[in-house]
């Protein structure tokens, strides 16, 4: 419980305080947390940035979302990468863009399938 609190600006100090640890460990500890805590709130800033400017897309972003396990960032960078859905003519065209399709090569009477990019990293 400790760890997680010490990612907090507010928490984290105090924590510090606490610990039974050598005063270089303290301040080399102490240094890398402010780092990791300028980088957060930069982080957050960014989140707030991308949403606000993805607000003209509020109603495909809310359809997306509506799906388990899509939030809105993933909403936006799929819209982002996708564009207008619009576009594909079927599901499966769309999948092909994405690389959830499976590609199989045919040569005379021999044919394989070549695994998909979504393949490759499910390893």
């Amino acid at each position: 419980m400790q760890k997680n609190h010490l990612l907090s600006v507010k928490r984290g100090k105090d924590i510090l305080e606490e610990l039974d640890i050598s005063e270089a460990s303290r301040i080399s500890i102490k240094m890398n947390l402010e780092v990791l805590w300028y980088v957060l709130k930069k982080k957050e800033e960014l989140v707030k940035e991308i949403l606000r400017i993805g607000e003209p897309l509020k109603d495909e972003v809310d359809l997306l979302i509506s799906i388990r396990g899509i939030t809105p960032l993933t909403a936006l960078a799929f819209l982002a990468d996708v564009g207008n859905i619009r576009r594909f003519k079927t599901l499966r065209k769309m999948n092909a863009y994405l690389g959830l399709v499976p590609k199989i090569k045919e040569s005379g009477a021999r044919s394989r399938k070549v695994p998909t990019l979504g393949q490759v990293w499910s390893y």
